[in-house]
C-alpha cells in the first residue's frame, strides 16, 4: 500500500511539473507574441506618419520623424548590447550590419530627449 502511495505521489509530482511547464511556456509565448504585435503597431504608426508627410511633400518633417525612429531603435538595441553579453545577437547583427555592434556599445541612450516636428503647410497637388 505504501508503495502505491509513493508511486501515485511521484506520478502526480511529475504530471504537475509537466503541466506547470506547459502552462508557463504557453503564457510566455503569448506574452512575446503580444509584445511583437504591439511593437509592430507602433512601427506601423511611425511609418504611416512618415508616409503622410511624404504624400504632402513635407520632406523635412518626414526626415525628422525618420531620424527619431532610427534613434529610438538604436537606443533600444544599445541598452540590450550594454546590459547583456549576447554573442548570438552580436553575430546576428554583425552579419547584417557589420559596424552596428561597435556603434551600439557607445551609443548615447537618453530617453529624455525632446523632439518636435514643425508644421508643414504643403499639400499634395491634386
Amino acid at each position: 500500500m505504501k508503495t502505491k502511495i509513493i508511486i501515485a505521489f511521484a506520478l502526480l509530482s511529475v504530471s504537475s511539473f509537466w503541466l506547470g511547464s506547459y502552462v508557463s511556456t504557453a503564457g510566455i509565448n503569448q506574452s512575446i507574441n503580444e509584445l511583437q504585435a504591439e511593437l509592430a503597431f507602433s512601427h506601423l504608426e511611425t511609418y504611416e506618419a512618415i508616409k503622410s508627410d511624404l504624400d504632402k511633400k513635407c520632406e523635412e518633417q518626414s526626415l525628422i520623424r525618420l531620424h527619431h525612429a532610427i534613434d529610438e531603435q538604436k537606443m533600444l538595441m544599445a541598452e540590450y548590447v550594454k546590459d547583456y553579453d549576447d554573442l548570438e545577437f552580436s553575430r546576428y547583427i554583425s552579419l547584417r550590419y557589420p559596424s552596428l555592434i561597435d556603434e551600439l556599445k557607445d551609443y548615447d541612450v537618453n530617453w529624455n530627449k525632446k523632439w518636435s516636428v514643425p508644421n508643414c503647410d504643403k499639400y499634395l497637388d491634386q
